[in-house]
């Protein structure tokens, strides 16, 4: 039986390079990201409410972003 065998050896792509460099630094931006934000719900009451009980409370509410102590953003979440 005939065979041919053929040594081809294919060099690693420029772009095969960049692209599995770039996904474990994607995943480690991701981390760091994630383990540096907090996120809390922060709620005030208005003066009209502070003066009755608690069934008349009624709260503003907001989601407020945090990266290492500094608020980033609040987000006013529905009644």
């Amino acid at each position: 039986m005939n065979s041919i065998v053929l040594n081809y050896w294919r060099p690693v792509s420029l772009r095969w390079l960049v692209v599995a460099g770039l996904i474990p630094a994607l995943v480690l931006a991701l981390v760091v990201a994630v383990w540096s934000t907090e996120a809390k719900k922060e709620c005030r009451g208005g003066a009209f409410s502070n003066g009755f009980s608690a069934a008349f409370d009624v709260r503003k509410c907001d989601l407020v972003l945090e990266v290492e102590g500094q608020e980033i953003t609040q987000i006013p979440l529905p009644r």
